[in-house]
This record gives structure tokens, C-alpha cells and sequence, in this order.
């Protein structure tokens, strides 16, 4: 009578959470919040941080990120066929840490390339691009490291570059990343943030985005913004309709502070908690930057991000 009446019980707990899901996002919080993946993540130290910034200034402070990776690739030219083919690395995505194996990113920056063109390296724990170490008065952090790539999984219903939708990749590099005050992965989303669509939300984002808008250079240093996720309906991005289930629209109208280019894959960021037994908030990667205006900062119009909950089953399946 005990064994049945705790059956009972247990079918109760567990198939409230599967039908609200069903009900609402389609999402099955009861699988992934059981699935084995999760061990393979940091869920301890995810999303959280030894330094925090000035929530005014728009320059990111040293380590306020720590979860952040630079894409470096390869890029192969020759002028004629009588002369040397020469090399030249270049940093043009960004991804983030969700574990010591695995890095988060958009499809769009791992496949389609130019066919001189491959990602050789993951560069962890960078922040000022002209220096190594970077320093902050007195403190300075560990040198970044170079990570080579092992496997680039894209997903498989990726349609870039003209749609962009499944634009999500991991990337697993051949040594595991040490984490350190410097380093360290962000939190996926899970259990009730699975429900959310997090709509006038204050969120995060960062990146080394086009900085001046005449010459189009890179910030020196990490940049960030506070923006909002609105409704797909009112989404203002004129070349094509976004999917709501699966993407988020952020910013645009007066608020011309977003992601730019050199940001994409870049993580979008909220700081919470997801259930009232969590002692602090963390960072969770809610959305990954995919495409938006090309004269990023003098444009009203939105950027696009891959919606991170509507893959999550995809992420943790694929993790080795």
C-alpha cells in the first residue's frame, strides 16, 4: 500500500511540469530536466563570477564575462599560382563556455565558410585584444589560452546563410578548459525558465562589436549593453519574418545598443535564479546572436538570436 501510494505520488509531481510544458512551449521539461547530459556540465560554478562591472559603463570589466570565446580561423590566399600561398589568422565569432569540453555557438560561424576559410582555434580568456595578460590597475588576469578544435557539430536543419534558422552549433576542443577566476561556462536554461519568454526583460549582451561607424573598428575591449526581447510580432528586422518558437527579437527603436558584427554567436545573457532553493542568480544563456542590420549602432532595426530553450534536447544530446 506504501509502495503504490508513493508510485502515485510520484506520477503526480512528475506529470504536472511534463503537461504545462506540452501546453505551452512544446518543450518536455520532464526529459530534459532527467536527462544525463546535465553531469557533464558544470552546474556548480556555471554562470557565475568573481568581478562585476559598472552597471553605467558601457566597457565590460575584466572577468565580468568569464564564460566568453573568441573563433579564430585560417584564412589561405594566393595571389597567382607562381606565388606562395600565405596564412593569416582572424577572429570573427564569438561563442560561450557551457562546459570544459564544449563551447555554444551559431551554425553560421562554423559552416558555409569561404572555401579558404576554416576555424582553427578557440581562444578562452580574452579581453583586451591588444594585450596578454590584460591588466586593471594593479590586477591582471591569466594569459589566454588557445584551444584546437576536435569536432564542430552544426545543426542538422541549419538553412544559412539566407534563412539562418537552427542557427546553433557546439564546438568540443581537444583538451579540456581549466576554469579559473578568468574562465568559466555559462548556465543553459532549465526546469521553470523553459516556460518563460522572458518579454521586456532586462538582458545582457556583450561582445568586441564595430565600435566606431565610419571605419569600422573593433573595440579594444569587451563591450556590453542592457536590451530587452520583445514580442516576435513587433519585431523590427525588414528582411525576413522571425520564427517565435525557435528565435528571439531583440532591441531596436530608440535603443540602438545590440550586438554587432564580429558578435555573432555571442551569448544573450539574463542574471537569475531558477527556483527559490537557489542561494545567488546566475548568468543563462538564453539566446545566441544570429544575424541583424549590417550599420549595427545607427540602425533602428532588431537583432535576431537562436532561441537556447527550444534546443536544449539537441545540446545535451549531443555532448560526448
Amino acid at each position: 500500500m506504501l509502495r503504490k501510494i508513493v508510485e502515485n505520488l510520484t506520477i503526480i509531481i512528475l506529470l504536472q511540469p511534463l503537461l504545462y510544458a506540452e501546453l505551452t512551449y512544446g518543450i518536455h521539461v520532464l526529459s530534459i530536466d532527467y536527462h544525463p547530459s546535465w553531469r557533464k556540465l558544470s552546474l556548480e560554478n556555471c554562470g557565475t563570477r568573481r568581478f562585476n562591472g559598472s552597471g553605467k559603463s558601457p566597457i565590460a570589466a575584466m572577468g565580468e564575462y568569464p564564460w566568453f570565446v573568441r573563433l579564430g580561423y585560417l584564412t589561405i590566399t594566393k595571389s597567382s599560382k607562381y606565388s606562395k600561398k600565405t596564412t593569416q589568422l582572424n577572429f570573427r565569432c564569438i561563442g560561450s563556455i557551457i562546459s570544459d569540453w564544449f563551447i555554444l555557438t551559431a551554425a553560421h560561424c562554423v559552416v558555409s565558410l569561404p572555401p579558404n576559410m576554416r576555424l582553427n582555434r578557440i581562444r578562452v580568456g580574452d579581453y583586451n585584444l591588444v594585450t596578454n595578460p590584460d591588466c586593471e590597475g594593479a590586477e591582471c588576469n591569466d594569459p589566454y589560452v588557445d584551444h584546437q578544435i576536435a569536432k564542430v557539430i552544426a545543426h542538422e536543419k541549419f538553412n544559412g546563410p539566407v534563412k539562418l534558422q537552427h542557427d546553433i552549433a557546439l564546438v568540443m576542443v581537444t583538451e579540456p578548459i581549466e576554469f579559473t577566476d578568468w574562465v568559466r561556462p555559462i548556465c543553459l536554461p532549465r526546469g521553470s525558465m523553459l516556460g518563460r519568454d522572458f518579454i521586456r526583460d532586462t538582458i545582457e549582451v556583450s561582445g568586441w562589436a564595430e565600435y566606431h561607424k565610419k571605419n569600422r573598428e573593433m573595440s579594444d575591449t569587451l563591450l556590453k549593453a542592457v536590451v530587452s526581447i520583445i514580442k516576435p510580432e513587433n519585431c523590427n528586422y525588414q528582411r525576413m519574418k522571425i520564427d517565435g518558437k525557435n528565435q528571439y527579437c531583440v532591441g531596436g527603436g530608440k535603443n540602438r545598443r545590440d550586438a554587432c558584427l564580429g558578435d555573432s554567436g555571442g551569448p544573450l545573457m539574463k542574471f537569475t535564479k531558477t527556483s527559490e532553493q537557489d542561494v545567488e542568480p546566475r548568468f543563462y544563456n538564453l539566446g545566441i546572436v544570429s544575424f541583424g542590420p549590417g550599420n549595427c549602432g545607427a540602425s533602428t532595426q532588431s537583432v535576431v538570436y537562436t532561441r537556447t530553450a527550444s534546443y536544449i534536447s539537441w545540446i545535451l544530446n549531443n555532448l560526448y
